[in-house]
């Protein structure tokens, strides 16, 4: 890293979600406030200064979760012809410019999946706080209904390797200060 970056420059930054689960988990905590965005990392966007027509947008609004896709073939063609989204048959309205829809509550688990598969997505650099939280929770606590039982013997003393074969992965913090 160059030595005139700081600490200010690096914080500001967006929030890189990564996974499927990253992209659930944001929308699950934070679907009801009263504006979200998040940016599609691969066009270089940023949540607070995205283009229509070239970024691929979520909206969060009040409960509602709002797609907006660019218009150009060229630009949508994976998402729009990809058989996992195609079967989802949530309808996307609008010009070349853009495409936009609401995903329905009954289809927004899948479209999920299918968009942090496809992408990963940026969010302001505000959500940081919450995302370093994730770091220290396992990718599947005991109370979520997509976790699996622990797998680790019971008839065996447990030794270092196998407790480290069985632990859960964590999630690495981002930017956290004095690292």
């Amino acid at each position: 890293m160059h030595a005139d970056v700081t600490w200010q420059q690096l914080s500001a930054k967006p929030v890189l979600l990564r996974t499927v689960d990253h992209l659930q988990r944001f929308v699950e905590d934070h679907r009801d406030a009263p504006r979200v965005v998040l940016v599609s990392s691969d066009t270089g966007g940023r949540p607070e200064r995205f283009k229509r027509g070239i970024d691929f947008v979520l909206l969060l609004k009040d409960g509602a979760v709002q797609l907006i896709v660019p218009g150009a073939h060229g630009r949508n063609g994976p998402l729009l012809h990809d058989p996992r989204w195609q079967a989802l048959d949530i309808p996307l309205e609008g010009n070349r410019t853009a495409l936009e829809g609401t995903i329905p509550e009954s289809a927004l688990p899948g479209a999920l999946a299918v968009l942090g598969q496809l992408k990963a997505w940026s969010v302001a650099s505000d959500y940081r706080d919450w995302y370093n939280q994730l770091a220290d929770e396992p990718l599947n606590p005991p109370d979520r209904p997509d976790a699996e039982p622990s797998t680790v013997p019971t008839t065996e003393t447990p030794t270092a390797a196998t407790v480290a074969a069985h632990e859960p992965p964590r999630r690495v913090a981002a930017l956290t200060p004095g690292a």
